[in-house]
């Protein structure tokens, strides 16, 4: 169980662990130089993390995970997972396909966020956020526009250009600055 604002997981203090949210929210922080903080992604029931370290020897781990607010979390150490890979292959198949997964999605962040015009980098960002779990086409953006900006390579005035420009074609709509709500689910594949 962790509390409000209690670490999950340090990059120095975690383990070799496949954790599953069974209650609360949790979110995945990185560093960046200047000292604050970008959030990754979120993580609620049902939700997996811990994939980065359950058989990866090299340290340290990939981000900070923060509990959000009261959660309860399962934690299945690298030996368990071991075991039940050789007892039920399926559940070796089930992490491959997860695993294979997460390789693809990372590689489309990867093309989104390396090309393209500044509203094709935004909307592939927003299309990417993790939805909420009583709206789930509603997403927070987990960053201030400075930060956005500078995350996608483009400048603040793109950036308000590409939002205006999204929000004309239908594709998206903001409820204040914090709440973006993909109108297009299926380009959120």
């Amino acid at each position: 169980a962790f509390e409000n604002g209690e670490a999950v997981y340090t990059r120095r203090v975690y383990r070799r662990s496949l954790g599953i949210v069974l209650a609360g929210r949790l979110k995945a922080v990185k560093a960046a130089p200047d000292g604050s903080a970008v959030v990754l992604n979120t993580f609620s029931a049902g939700n997996v993390f811990g994939a980065a370290s359950l058989f990866n020897s090299t340290a340290p781990y990939v981000s900070d995970i923060y509990a959000i607010r009261r959660s309860r979390v399962l934690f299945l150490p690298q030996e368990l997972m071991q075991k039940l890979f050789r007892k039920e292959p399926a559940v070796a198949e089930n992490y491959i396909a997860f695993l294979s997964g997460r390789i693809c999605f990372l590689n489309r962040c990867i093309d989104h966020y390396t090309g393209g015009s500044a509203k094709s980098r935004l909307f592939a960002y927003l299309a990417s956020l993790p939805g909420l779990p009583e709206r789930p086409e509603t997403a927070e953006m987990p960053c201030s526009m400075t930060r956005l900006a500078d995350m996608l390579g483009i400048g603040r005035a793109s950036l308000y250009r590409a939002f205006d420009e999204l929000e004309t074609e239908k594709k998206i709509r903001r409820d204040g600055r914090k709440i973006i709500r993909i109108l297009c689910p299926a380009e959120k594949k």
